[in-house]
């Protein structure tokens, strides 16, 4: 067993799937009295009240069930599953439900003393089946052929799966005493998981880490690990959680608290990268899989020889050759080969960074506006005036809450409103060439919820606004179309933040209360994790992390370098 000592972080729970009751047992408690897991883990079968009930857990759905079950076992390597009912038992297929073998039948058995079954185990070889009957006692059969062998001995009732003396909580590692565990489960890594009314805990060898996660009025109510160390809870609503259990997120910047980070992006040129930046830093560039520093840009000299400097701002993208940062006074584009200033803007306006903005991928437009303000302005920091190309109104719409180019030239704009519009604006090549930004009326093509966050992905060749409300609603509005298509549901609180990967194929989203759910492209929720000190996400082909409340980063999701 590790010792305390050797344990920096407590492994952290992924949710996999909710597995809710089905319609007839809505709201209807299913706090499993037996729960036994096939051999290779995806399968597991519950007994409650009566009644078997089988999930696949891959799927996350439930494969089967049936009635009148008391109990419920699995026969080792073969994977059959044992069923008792009032007086009959047999062997079925775990994951399809289908008979393979009678052990007893009512209709068949003539003996006036057979009483009702009230339990069933299998021996650790597998060879014989133990039926406790009322009226006999413990009865041996064989689990070849079904035969009776007669009585068992009477301490037949298998391990003892209680903890060990040495892996009891010492006094200090305990939690208050005002809420005592309502149940656990040991992992074959020697990690403890306790569950109790305000969530679930980690507990790694003694070592405590809380991981509370809150569903509304239910909570959780039992629990059980699987022969892969996967988790699997049930709530008091009759629903049950599947969770992976996962290695301890990898705080990067726990080693340098001097580093604040603010903002963070996947570098384009290499997707395992993350580029991260903070006020008085330079752009550190962080490789996922090896969780080390692998360089920095700083703000070169400027023509009066001043000494290249860290940066004042965030990073807003990162291109194969060159990136976009925010300074106080400047947004600037540098080319990371040779470390020179290609262009940059004065960001008159701008106050300190708390301002809303956006980079057209593949261009050097920058858009940007004062939260809650009426006006939005494109810039190209490239060019040699600093004017900006255009300005959009938003005029009677409450003020811009969120803003996103739409295309990689930065041609096309949304806005999203504080009085839940969704407003599109379309900039003309003209645009700026008279030294004056362009006026640019846009259209509502769409009226949401109020509007928190904003992103834009295409799905089979269809340009798709992601829209996030302050509902916990994720809409997808066909820009072209001016439609909305699709309604997903992120959380309870406002959607804050929505960031989409690099090749378009899945997004992310967060809420005010800390919930990040992992979506494809087509809506299906990938993923999910409860985080409240997240302050920014960074989303890639390979690797998911946060900025948190600390301004350090976290990695929730290594590179596939790191999976096992």
């Amino acid at each position: 067993m590790r010792r305390r000592n050797d344990v920096a972080m407590a492994p952290t729970l992924r949710l996999v799937s909710r597995l809710a009751p089905p319609p007839s047992l809505a709201g209807a408690r299913f706090l499993p009295k037996r729960v036994v897991f096939h051999p290779r883990g995806r399968y597991v079968a519950a007994t409650c009240d009566g009644t078997l009930r089988v999930w696949d857990l891959d799927e996350g759905r439930i494969a089967w069930e049936r009635e009148e079950v008391v109990d419920c076992a699995v026969v080792p390597e073969s994977g059959e599953l044992l069923v008792v009912g009032w007086f009959d038992a047999s062997l079925v297929s775990f994951e399809r439900g289908e008979l393979i073998r009678t052990i007893l039948d009512e209709d068949e058995e003539e003996e006036e003393d057979v009483g009702e079954l009230t339990a069933g185990v299998v021996t650790s070889d597998g060879a014989e089946i133990i039926l406790w009957d009322a009226a006999r006692g413990p009865m041996r059969y064989a689990t070849s052929s079904g035969a009776e062998l007669g009585a068992a001995e009477a301490d037949t009732t298998g391990d003892d799966d209680r903890l060990d003396d040495d892996d009891r909580l010492d006094d200090d590692d305990r939690l208050d005493d005002d809420e005592p565990p309502l149940a656990l489960a040991r992992s074959s890594e020697d990690l403890v998981f306790t569950i109790h009314r305000s969530g679930i805990a980690v507990v790694a060898d003694v070592v405590l880490s809380h991981h509370a996660f809150s569903y509304g009025d239910a909570k959780p109510a039992a629990l059980v690990v699987s022969p892969r160390d996967r988790l699997v809870t049930w709530l008091d609503d009759g629903s049950c959680l599947t969770w992976r259990i996962e290695p301890a997120p990898r705080d990067f910047s726990a080693g340098h608290p001097e580093w604040k980070y603010d903002h963070a992006v996947v570098d384009e040129a290499a997707p395992g990268r993350v580029i991260v930046s903070g006020y008085g830093l330079p752009a550190h560039v962080w490789e996922a899989a090896r969780g080390s520093v692998v360089g920095a840009v700083y703000m070169p000299a400027d023509e009066e020889g001043q000494a290249a400097r860290p940066l004042h701002g965030a990073v807003l993208h990162a291109w194969p050759s060159s990136m976009a940062l925010v300074d106080l006074e400047s947004v600037s584009l540098i080319a990371r080969a040779s470390g020179h200033v290609v262009g940059s803007v004065h960001a008159h306006g701008f106050d300190g960074g708390a301002f809303l903005r956006a980079i057209a991928r593949g261009g050097a437009r920058l858009l940007h506006a004062a939260p809650s303000s009426h006006r939005a302005f494109v810039h190209d920091p490239t060019s040699a005036s600093q004017h900006a190309l255009a300005e959009l109104s938003a005029e009677g719409t409450g003020g811009i809450t969120a803003l996103v180019f739409a295309d990689e030239a930065g041609s096309l704009v949304l806005l999203g409103c504080a009085d839940g519009s969704l407003r599109r604006h379309r900039i003309p090549d003209a645009a700026g060439r008279d030294g004056r930004p362009l006026p640019v009326a846009g259209v509502t093509i769409a009226s949401v919820g109020a509007v928190r966050s904003l992103a834009c992905i295409e799905h089979q060749g269809v340009r798709l606004a992601l829209v996030g409300d302050t509902t916990g609603k994720v809409r997808y509005v066909d820009v072209e179309r001016a439609v909305v298509v699709r309604t997903l549901d992120a959380g309870a609180d406002p959607v804050v933040e929505i960031v989409t990967s690099l090749d378009g194929s899945r997004f992310c989203t967060r809420t005010g209360g800390g919930r990040i759910r992992m979506w494809d492209v087509g809506g299906t929720c990938t993923g999910e994790c409860v985080e409240p000190t997240a302050r920014a996400l960074v989303l890639g082909t390979e690797v998911v992390g946060m900025i948190d409340a600390l301004g350090q980063l976290v990695v929730l999701e290594p590179s596939p370098a790191q999976k096992t």
